[in-house]
């Protein structure tokens, strides 16, 4: 992740994140930017400190399809009004297809470039099957950090003697 962060930070254009359930429950999270494409197993999206591990793996044609015309991701300073407009599409329910075009229209920032008060960040494309999504070869790489997050987890819970 330390990776994935600086390398956004010095060009923060061109992400996207996918993320879905992979076998045995775990979330799988796919971060493309336009050169690389990591995928990152966690055994949960909702705890503030999950275990997981990932790998950089090779893009595809079918990879760098997936994400074309999805709104790139990133960290989009939001100015007062940015953040009114927000909080009235939130009340109201269903947002204006202008609110939210004009909203996806902030070009994503570095970190360090923002001095607003609120950050949107996102957005975040969801999928029941990520996998099948980007491709068939997935399946050993899927397997394999699989396995090494239950032995991961394994060590977390029992220590290293019952591993």
């Amino acid at each position: 992740m330390k990776e994935i962060w600086k390398k956004y930070n010095e060009d923060s254009m061109g992400w996207h994140v996918l993320v879905g359930r992979g076998s045995k429950g775990y979330f799988d999270v796919f971060i493309a930017n336009p050169k690389e494409l990591w995928q990152i197993k966690l055994e949960s999206m909702y705890r503030p400190n999950p275990m997981g591990l990932g790998v950089k793996i090779k893009k595809s044609r079918e990879s760098t399809e997936l994400f074309r015309g999805i709104p790139n991701y990133g960290l989009r300073p939001l100015s007062k009004k940015s953040m009114g407009m927000m909080m009235s599409v939130i009340k109201k329910g269903a947002p204006p297809v202008s609110a939210l075009r004009d909203i996806m229209s902030i070009e994503p920032k570095p970190h360090g470039e923002i001095a607003t008060p609120w950050i949107l960040q996102g957005p975040v494309i969801h999928s029941a099957k990520p996998l099948e999504l980007i491709s068939d070869k997935q399946r050993e790489l899927d397997t394999k950090l699989s396995i090494e997050l239950e032995s991961l987890l394994r060590k977390k819970r029992f220590g290293k003697m019952y591993v």
